[in-house]
């Protein structure tokens, strides 16, 4: 019985890995994806904002050296979703100047994640709004004060102000 759960828990966590891989390459498949590199960490990972930013995800490429981070496996590894992205832009060491650099490229792109989930949120209301409010209408210039009739370009006149009195 207990050989049948734990052949059950590993064909789940493969099942749970292939629509990970089905999903990143999914998203990745979808055309030209725009990359944008985000730094290095002190052990000479690359991070990586790969694809549309819908999902917020950071792509991180193993070191050249070999040298990985926290022990993990060798080979591409995703972060997924905004509190994820948080927590490895928390984790890092800010004494450093390329972590620093790295970690200030994390909170920024989860700035801008947070705004557009904001906007779009926003939208509906926004639009429900501005139906409300009634059509815009310049109001006339205003009238010039009675009583004087100085030409505009007065200066310009031949005798200047003089000839327009």
């Amino acid at each position: 019985m207990l050989e049948a759960y734990a052949c059950l828990g590993a064909a789940l966590a493969e099942e749970q890995a292939a629509a990970e891989r089905a999903a990143a390459h999914e998203q990745l498949s979808g055309g030209r994806a725009r990359s944008l590199s985000l730094g290095r960490d002190r052990a000479g990972a690359s991070y990586w904002a790969i694809g549309p930013r819908a999902p917020l995800s950071v792509w991180v490429e193993p070191s050249p050296r070999g040298g990985q981070r926290g022990g993990g496996a060798a080979g591409w590894r995703r972060c997924v979703g905004l509190a994820a992205v948080e927590a490895l832009a928390a984790s890092l060491d800010a004494r450093g100047a390329a972590e620093r650099s790295l970690q200030k490229s994390l909170w920024r792109l989860c700035d801008d994640s947070l705004r557009a989930e904001h906007d779009a949120a926003a939208a509906p209301s926004r639009a429900a709004l501005e139906s409300l409010l009634p059509p815009f209408e310049p109001a006339p210039p205003p009238a010039p004060p009675a009583g004087l009739a100085i030409h505009e370009h007065a200066e310009s006149l031949p005798g200047g102000l003089l000839a327009a009195e």
